[in-house]
């Protein structure tokens, strides 16, 4: 029998064939935040050290999420800066842009995951589970809200923090702990913090 169905946000109900767009758009953002408190970092350094933080975050331990603000603090120290001694407005600054970005140049819908998933919520309830990626979860929920799927999900779920945040995955799968705690709102009969 069916209890409920889950899905991740990448790959299966967005795909993203703007993701070149979006790293530069988030490059900009983080030189232009930097530049506004006389750190002056061009662009395209900017862009080269978010595409190094990709790869390290493809190498590093793949039951651990690497969250979007480490991500920001990793990407400062290849720019040669010390996160660790920034002021917390400064950081929030730089911070914005690169984790916003998908709000500026969102990823796609599939043309079919709308009616997919009227259809079933219909039947059972639905989970997201993901990795929150670059995109903090609060960031993920937007776009889904913006797309009109929001309301088809009981419970989302993400894997920084070990799932212990309400959130939002990118390219790597939740791991079993994520998916139990992201059902728990569902069994208890009330929505998340989705």
């Amino acid at each position: 029998m069916v209890r409920g169905v889950t899905f991740d946000f990448w790959q299966t109900i967005f795909y993203d064939p703007n993701e070149p767009q979006r790293m530069r758009v988030r490059a900009a953002g983080m030189a232009d935040a930097l530049a506004a408190r006389g750190i002056h970092r061009p662009p395209a350094t900017v862009l080269r050290a978010i595409l190094d933080c990709g790869r390290h975050r493809l190498a590093i331990d793949q039951e651990r999420e690497f969250a979007p603000f480490n991500q920001v603090t990793w990407i400062l120290g290849r720019l040669g800066l010390a996160p660790d001694e920034m002021p917390p407005c400064l950081l929030a600054a730089v911070a914005a842009p690169y984790c916003e970005a998908g709000l500026t140049v969102p990823p796609v819908v599939f043309p079919a995951a709308p009616a997919t998933l009227a259809e079933l919520s219909q039947r059972y309830p639905l989970a997201l589970i993901c990795n929150t990626g670059a995109s903090p979860g609060a960031v993920l929920r937007t776009v889904l809200f913006r797309a009109g799927l929001l309301g088809f999900f009981k419970a989302c779920g993400a894997a920084a923090a070990g799932g212990a945040q309400a959130g939002i995955t990118s390219g790597r799968f939740a791991p079993p702990r994520v998916v139990q705690r992201a059902w728990r709102p569902t069994r208890a009969g009330c929505r998340s913090a989705c």
